[in-house]
């Protein structure tokens, strides 16, 4: 007699079931997280960036008002050679050495509304060029460009300066530091 064993019918647990979930879900989440990282590594760069590029536009216009431009040398974008080494360019130069993380991407202006003399206004503005450091970000900010102007009454007139600008960036103007 041949005797046949049933085998009971294999039941799948819970943890079967779910077996690939974890994959799919991580699969799904990850570019979502990625994103966020780049996001904020990206948003918290420019943002200190551009406090560093508002702190070195205040001092310069500091420095205009207490006629102190001090003695830095860096180089400039459009002005010439005799410009940069002038009182102004040194200004200038101190401007964009005090934001120095920054580099190149600002630019800068110095501009007297009437005349240098004590009592009057003098406007320092810069425009920093917004980066995506990580890439991520990039068709986004590009083109993108944060203006910034402080404007304080001159104290001081120990020094000869003039107006000087660098060159903006390309398809940007000064007509909004005026």
């Amino acid at each position: 007699m041949t005797c046949f064993r049933l085998t009971p019918k294999k039941t799948r647990s819970p943890e079967d079931s779910e077996r690939g979930a974890a994959i799919v879900e991580f699969v799904l989440v990850l570019p979502l997280f990625v994103a966020l990282v780049m996001g904020i590594v990206d948003f918290g760069l420019n943002l200190t960036n551009i406090s560093a590029a508002r702190q070195a536009t205040r001092e310069g216009a500091r420095r205009a008002a207490v006629g102190d431009p001090s003695q830095s040398e860096c180089q400039l974008v459009g002005p010439t050679a005799t410009q940069m080494t002038s009182d102004a360019g040194h200004l200038l130069c101190s401007v964009k050495r005090s934001a120095s993380t920054i580099g190149s991407n600002l630019r800068v202006k110095l501009v007297f509304p009437t005349t240098y003399e004590a009592g009057h206004e003098a406007l320092v503005c810069s425009a920093y060029e917004v980066q995506s450091v990580t890439g991520f970000f990039r068709p986004l900010l590009a083109g993108r460009y944060t203006k910034i102007m402080t404007q304080m009454r001159v104290e001081r007139v120990e020094v000869d300066l003039t107006a000087l600008a660098e060159t903006p960036f390309a398809g940007q103007d000064w007509s909004w530091c005026e």
